[in-house]
């Protein structure tokens, strides 16, 4: 009888270790990335965004704003390092929107790592 409470003793002490060490399975995975942008086949990338996001003049916060895209996802031609504008994973990149100007990758909900460089 005693040898089998040392035994069941051991066996929850490992259990225990084990999971103090290795931590619960969602606490090592993380957040989930966001799904990134999909290209389209005539070259062009779809992108989800906030709605409302500002469309500027330059790839630079300081450019005039002139417009707003509608909806929740636009199509970008590709992007670009250009001024800083503070906000997202990528606080210097701009994606050129499909109708002219642009808008930075702090309104972009998507990864804009699959996207093509200017």
């Amino acid at each position: 009888m005693r040898q089998h409470s040392r035994t069941a003793a051991a066996g929850v002490l490992a259990a225990a270790l084990l999971f103090a060490t290795a931590g619960p399975a969602s606490a090592a995975a993380g957040p989930a990335a966001a799904p990134g942008c999909t290209e389209t086949w005539d070259a062009w990338w779809v992108c989800r965004h906030y709605v409302d996001a500002r469309v500027h003049a330059a790839p630079d916060r300081n450019s005039d704003v002139i417009g707003a895209l509608s909806g929740d996802s636009s199509r970008f031609h590709c992007r670009t390092e250009g001024g800083w504008h503070g906000s997202g994973p990528h606080k210097t990149r701009w994606l050129e929107a499909e109708g002219g100007g642009w808008v930075s990758d702090g309104t972009i909900i998507s990864e804009t790592d699959p996207v093509a460089l200017c």
